[in-house]
């Protein structure tokens, strides 16, 4: 004969087989709620990427339509190239350290004292950014109007006028001298100027092979009327 069974041990077993089952709906619904968050951040992803690539594809169109855009540079005259880069190279020179120095007193109270400065520190600095920011405009007009002897003559004083000062300049700040009154100081060039003497050195070199007559294609065939 059958024994029923025990309505006691039923209810004893209930709660946990209810547990397990509460606990499977739990993690099963985690798992749902997971992927949900993982194809979300798949989607912004995929968005920020998409969105990424449009603003690149403005800014190469914006940058194409300039009259002076890389496509005009790789047509220009190789001399011309040359005194574009750099006189606007000398430009960008002109915004890092040009020079630094260290002051030092000698005698009852002793004192030190250092400092730095870009090429707008001084008045010959000041004339290197003038300069390379005529030629670079004259070098710029020549490449979308075509040049002339004038022009090209012009643009080579310049330049070398240019590399004159960020040579005095090197000259002036590169200097040691000690004083009577125990005030000695130390004087040295920096990254910046020597940069813009590489650049201002570029830019006579263009600027000069262009007045010996190499660049004369750019009369007959400007960029602007050649439809490049």
């Amino acid at each position: 004969m059958m024994s029923s069974p025990n309505p006691a041990e039923a209810n004893a077993t209930q709660p946990g087989s209810d547990a397990q089952s509460l606990g499977r709906g739990i993690h099963l619904e985690s798992v749902s709620n997971r992927d949900q968050i993982f194809d979300q951040d798949a989607d912004v992803t995929v968005d920020q990427r998409q969105r990424t690539k449009l603003s690149i594809e403005r800014i190469t169109q914006i940058v194409n339509d300039l009259p002076i855009n890389p496509q005009t540079l790789k047509a220009a005259p190789r001399n011309l190239q040359y005194t574009l880069a750099g006189s606007v190279t000398g430009l960008i020179s002109s915004f890092f350290e040009w020079w630094s120095g260290f002051a030092r007193v000698h005698g009852i109270v002793n004192y030190s004292a250092t400092g730095d400065g870009n090429a707008f520190s001084d008045w010959r600095g000041l004339c290197v950014f003038a300069l390379c920011l005529a030629v670079a405009a004259l070098a710029s007009w020549q490449l979308l109007h075509g040049g002339s002897a004038p022009l090209r003559k012009a643009s080579a004083i310049m330049a070398a006028s240019a590399l004159g000062f960020a040579l005095w300049f090197w000259a002036a700040f590169s200097a040691a001298a000690g004083f009577s009154d125990g005030l000695s100081l130390e004087l040295g060039a920096s990254f910046g100027l020597y940069l813009g003497i590489a650049a201002a050195t570029l830019a006579v070199v263009g600027a000069a092979r262009d007045l010996r007559g190499s660049g004369t294609d750019l009369d007959e065939n400007p960029i602007h009327r050649s439809g490049q």
